[in-house]
């Protein structure tokens, strides 16, 4: 079990060690790269060739390295009903320290709204296969408030179970059945939805942001894999201008729903060999 710390963002962040300098960086389950400031990497060659990426709106000229990751974390022992169960924080005694080698982007510059160190944890997470080498590996954030919030990393069916998988594309996106605005039916014009805990904003279709009342909740409801209907329930108000913003995008055929909006969920992903799920569940 890893912590996570809430910043003025309303972003949670977790502590890594690289190459022996400690830095935070955002738990980001809408990305699958480990990208640091080259500041704050003290000890990163910089050596490799110059490249972009893009994640998100964002984008970063980056030179590419391996290096030597290392992260305190806790044992801990989940039940049947993990997704859902209490996770209080271990004793100290239960710490344990992980180490792996992986490749990571180190940013010479930041071209967006966000200057954050990142550690993608979607469907292609360099982080996860290096921390868990075997599949089947998983992740889940266990977000209980704006203020309380800890990562799970498990071997799924063998040290967790988690209640609900859906099915998702190579992207992290689940298939949406259904939409409501405060209780009424709203045309699907979003097709997907993308669960983005380094993000703190509601995106939705242009379509959808237009139907929907200055403040309420919006439903969406999804399909699990076997066949269980799950409804993500999204209080919003579009008159919060801070860290609860709605967003309306005009050629987007999915919704995103960042990490603010999902207080009172366990957030996560399963990787099994070529094939990925989303796990989501609401916390007791």
């Amino acid at each position: 079990m890893i912590p996570l710390y809430r910043d003025h963002n309303n972003i949670f962040l977790m502590d890594l060690k690289i190459n022996g300098s400690w830095i935070k960086a955002v738990a980001d389950s809408g990305s699958s790269m480990i990208l640091v400031s080259g500041s704050d990497c003290q000890n990163c060659t910089m050596a490799g060739e110059v490249s972009k990426v893009r994640y998100g709106s964002q984008a970063s000229r980056v030179q590419q390295e391996t290096a030597t990751i290392t992260l305190d974390t806790y044992r801990y022992a989940c039940n049947q009903n993990f997704e859902s169960s209490v996770a209080a924080m271990p004793f100290a005694a239960d710490k344990k320290c992980l180490t792996t080698q992986a490749n990571l982007n180190v940013a010479l510059d930041f071209r967006g709204t966000s200057k954050y160190n990142i550690v993608g944890l979607n469907t292609q997470s360099e982080f996860l296969k290096k921390m868990l080498p075997f599949s089947p590996r998983a992740y889940s954030i266990h977000i209980r408030g704006m203020s309380d919030a800890r990562m799970m990393l498990y071997r799924p069916g063998i040290d967790c179970h988690v209640a609900n998988h859906f099915i998702t594309d190579g992207r992290g996106m689940v298939q949406i059945q259904g939409l409501k605005v405060n209780g009424r039916d709203a045309d699907r014009v979003a097709r997907s939805v993308l669960v983005d805990t380094g993000s703190n904003a509601l995106s939705v279709p242009s379509p959808l942001y237009q139907s929907m009342p200055p403040r309420g909740h919006l439903t969406i409801r999804l399909l699990s894999v076997k066949g269980k209907p799950f409804r993500l329930l999204v209080p919003y108000n579009k008159r919060n201008y801070t860290n609860a913003q709605v967003l309306e995008e005009a050629q987007s055929r999915r919704i995103v729903v960042g990490v603010t909006f999902l207080t009172g969920y366990a957030v996560g992903l399963v990787q099994q060999g070529n094939i990925h799920y989303v796990t989501l569940d609401r916390l007791e």
